[in-house]
């Protein structure tokens, strides 16, 4: 009595619920599950696939035979030293094979005085196979050791062709001695 009419059950009759296969096949009929399945042949012939993925970006044998072979190099180093009051060439960097050409992709530009009160100006040069040339805008410190003055990172892809034939460290200073020096990363091609 004192749990009675609580929305508790007070008797519970089993009825058989259970469907039948036949039932359960026709209850889940048309509701997009496989009821069937044919195997068709799927394979694709080599033809097939070489006309599938033409022309998509992958390098051809064509291409391959006229791709440029690179040696790449990693922070090759030059300096020198002077006491020019004007830009002057102070180490020179070239290819290691003679002939060939650079293409650089970052160059460090390092600069330092071998007095306090004086400065060293430093930059690279460029100097293309053409004849024409390059120079950076430089830079300058008054520090007695080393300082990285500039960065120059330089983007590459596939189809470039270095034409650099060498690059010079240059530098000037005002007083006293400046020391100039370049670190170069990137690759060696033949012309």
């Amino acid at each position: 009595a004192f749990v009675a009419n609580n929305g508790y059950l007070t008797s519970y009759t089993d009825t058989n619920t259970q469907l039948t296969e036949a039932e359960v096949d026709a209850f889940v009929s048309n509701n997009g599950y496989l009821t069937s399945y044919t195997d068709t042949d799927t394979q694709l012939t080599e033809a097939e696939v070489d006309a599938f993925v033409a022309n998509n970006g992958y390098v051809t044998a064509e291409a391959l035979e006229s791709t440029i072979g690179a040696k790449p190099f990693i922070a090759r180093s030059t300096n020198g030293a002077t006491t020019s009051g004007s830009w002057t060439t102070v180490s020179t960097l070239y290819p290691l094979t003679e002939a060939n050409h650079l293409t650089p992709t970052e160059i460090r530009t390092y600069a330092k005085q071998s007095y306090h009160g004086c400065s060293a100006y430093s930059r690279y040069k460029l100097i293309y196979g053409d004849g024409t040339s390059y120079a950076s805008g430089g830079a300058s410190t008054n520090s007695t050791s080393w300082n990285l003055l500039e960065t120059s990172s330089i983007p590459v892809h596939a189809g470039m062709r270095g034409s650099v034939i060498r690059i010079e460290a240059q530098a000037y200073a005002n007083c006293h001695v400046a020391y100039s020096r370049i670190d170069v990363t990137g690759f060696e091609t033949s012309p």
